[in-house]
């Protein structure tokens, strides 16, 4: 193959090879969330076969093409390995999730060097040398868990995926290097970025202070950066040095019943961000669900002091309560728990957006939502259909988005209940009242056009602590609302093997 440049060898690839693959991973991935394709299928149509091209592809650049992107393929009985900028992007061999993942991850290099790179001078890549000497650098101060997630929230492309890190800080600070490392350098080189940001942000020393800038510097130099891509750099980490939240940031907490013993529970916490996902809370306590409410409360309470130490502020923060079925009655929103600078307990949903969210369904993949984001509304003034008319019911549930109920459901487990059949039917957001206290007319003339606005718009989550206020049109009403979203990007996992409690002596 002639000598081309690389930089336009990988535009190259990245229109012809890994933009349709991204587009064929996201299109399967959504049949098999929707329960259009089993696990097996999905397996199968995501196979080498789908990788083979890129590979085959990216094989075809002259060798020193290869040794200026960094790139090495490396073949190993039938599989292949391709790595880029020193690091594994992708491995033909490997399952379906991971091989979307490293596809993902491998455009966003890809494009960094394609389109940033200036083809008559392109920069060395950092290699672990520079992850290394920064890891050495960064190990002799402490830092907060804030500092180090604002400053990765500004370095982070919007396209990157979205990533689990440790919740010790200093893990944290680990991955986090690595991550951005693996992002490769380009002209934007979010790992510089970082530590610019980390010498505004952090209170530190001068001296040390001035010791980060002289690591980028240096580095910057070495990677072979001009004078005016590292004032360009340096210009606008100053002007968006402001420490940043996290984005869209909830807080899930699972309750899950013990499959050895249905009296016993435990509680599993995450942080879920448009950023980053840490998990909070250990899975192996074991509690009694005879004080459900005081345990779950007690733990809210630390959680939420977890969660800003994160950076998280009180206002941007939704609560996610993955709750069993059995539990969706018992009116979590209502619970009381100490709020920051009061010295009482206020209800949850008071003082925060607060919806439920179905553990069925994130146990099994078939009972997933099918139809999101929500855009349509249908309103129903009966909680428990009769069996007559079983079969229209269900066929209307498979036709909407969201389920809004005018009546309180029945608290019998034995009645018909029409949120179990909106479960199976593949509804993503549900509403109903706890009582009875309102008639079914009122509820829908009064909540109706709201629902209906912040449904469509995908925000009734961010707006239920502004209905639920002093001053809101319907709060009493609004106070009463059981709202489930189940929103299909935030699936944590649940995996856990469950021991048996110890015999006590």
């Amino acid at each position: 193959m002639a000598h081309t440049d690389p930089t336009h060898r990988l535009e190259q690839l990245l229109s012809a090879h890994v933009r349709p693959l991204i587009a064929e991973f996201t299109a399967l991935c959504e049949r098999y969330t929707s329960g259009a394709c089993s696990a097996t299928e999905l397996q199968a149509q995501l196979a080498r076969p789908h990788l083979a091209p890129l590979i085959q592809a990216l094989e075809q650049l002259s060798a020193a093409d290869q040794a200026q992107l960094g790139l090495t393929v490396k073949r190993a009985d039938t599989d292949v390995e391709l790595t880029f900028a020193g690091r594994d992007q992708v491995t033909t061999g490997r399952d379906y999730m991971a091989a979307a993942r490293d596809v993902i991850q491998f455009q966003v290099v890809l494009a960094g060097a394609a389109s940033s790179v200036p083809a008559s001078a392109a920069p060395r890549m950092l290699t672990s040398n520079h992850l290394s000497a920064v890891k050495t650098l960064l190990a002799i101060s402490s830092w907060s868990y804030h500092t180090v997630m604002s400053c990765y929230c500004h370095c982070r492309p919007v396209s990157w995926p979205s990533v689990a890190f440790a919740s010790n800080p200093q893990q944290a600070l680990a991955d986090v290097l690595g991550e951005l490392w693996r992002m490769g350098s380009g002209t934007t080189a979010p790992l510089l970025a970082f530590v610019e940001y980390l010498a505004l942000q952090a209170d530190l020393p001068h001296e040390q202070r001035e010791e980060l800038r002289l690591w980028v510097g240096q580095t910057a130099q070495e990677i072979g950066w001009d004078d005016q891509t590292l004032d360009s750099l340096r210009d606008t980490v100053r002007t968006q040095a402001k420490p940043q939240s996290p984005s869209n940031p909830h807080l899930l907490v699972a309750i899950i019943p013990s499959p050895l013993d249905e009296r016993q529970f435990q509680i599993r916490s995450w942080l879920w961000t448009d950023d980053y996902q840490v998990m909070l809370s250990s899975p192996d306590q074991l509690y009694p669900f005879t004080d459900v409410e005081h345990i779950v409360t007690d733990a809210l309470t630390q959680l939420l002091c977890d969660v800003r130490g994160y950076g998280v502020l009180d206002d941007d923060l939704i609560i996610a309560f993955i709750l069993p079925r059995s539990l969706w009655h018992d009116g979590i929103e209502q619970w009381k728990v100490y709020m920051e600078h009061y010295t009482m307990k206020r209800a949850i949903g008071r003082s925060y957006p607060v919806v439920l969210r179905s553990l069925e369904r994130i146990q099994n993949r078939r009972l997933r939502p099918v139809r999101w984001p929500p855009r349509t509304v249908a309103w129903f003034h009966h909680a428990s259909p009769a069996e007559d008319d079983l079969d229209d019911v269900i066929d209307q549930l498979e036709q909407i988005c969201c389920l809004a109920l005018a009546v309180a459901p029945s608290k019998k487990s034995s009645d018909a209940d029409l949120l179990e059949y909106a479960l199976a039917a593949g509804i993503g957001v549900a509403l109903w009242p706890r009582d009875t206290m309102h008639q079914s007319g009122t509820i829908q003339q009064t909540c109706a056009a709201r629902i209906e606005q912040h449904v469509a718009e995908c925000d009734l989550p961010k707006q239920l602590r502004q209905l639920r206020g002093v001053n809101a049109a319907g709060k009493d009403i609004w106070r009463q609302m059981a709202v489930l979203w189940d929103d299909p990007t935030r699936q944590p996992d649940l995996n856990h093997t469950w021991q048996a409690p110890k015999e006590q002596p």
